[in-house]
């Protein structure tokens, strides 16, 4: 029975994900200055929003119970991803104290989006095409 209901949970707990770590305060006992890769945070919401991409196409497939999505599908994927982006980061404005929204962040979650629908759309055409 779960395994019909795999990538919604999948999806599910990948939204909750983003959800409570975009909103959970900074002071959580890591050091800032020990990492030392530069815009770290900026490759961390590209995966997140390139997750929520792929687990939301895959969800989606599985809820409609068919094998490649249309391509208005992808778009309606995309664009939830890219508005769930802003709203995450309007939330941390007006609902944390230690966070604030910054426009790079949208950029990334939105490059995230997008090249998540890019890989979603490339394997669908590589498994559709040479036969």
């Amino acid at each position: 029975m779960l395994k019909v209901y795999f990538f919604r949970i999948t999806f599910i707990a990948c939204v909750v994900l983003i959800t409570v770590l975009s909103l959970a305060p900074l002071d959580v006992g890591i050091d800032p200055n020990k990492i030392q890769i530069p815009h770290l945070d900026k490759y961390v919401h590209f995966c997140f929003y390139f997750a929520f991409v792929v687990t939301g196409s895959l969800a989606c497939r599985e809820l409609l119970k068919i094998r490649f999505l249309k391509k208005s599908e992808l778009v309606k994927v995309f664009l939830a991803a890219v508005v769930y982006g802003i709203i995450i980061e309007t939330f941390q404005t007006t609902l944390t104290a230690t966070r604030q929204a910054d426009l790079l962040d949208v950029v990334a979650n939105t490059s995230g989006a997008f090249f998540g629908i890019i890989v979603i759309g490339c394997s669908k055409s590589t498994r559709m095409g040479l036969k």
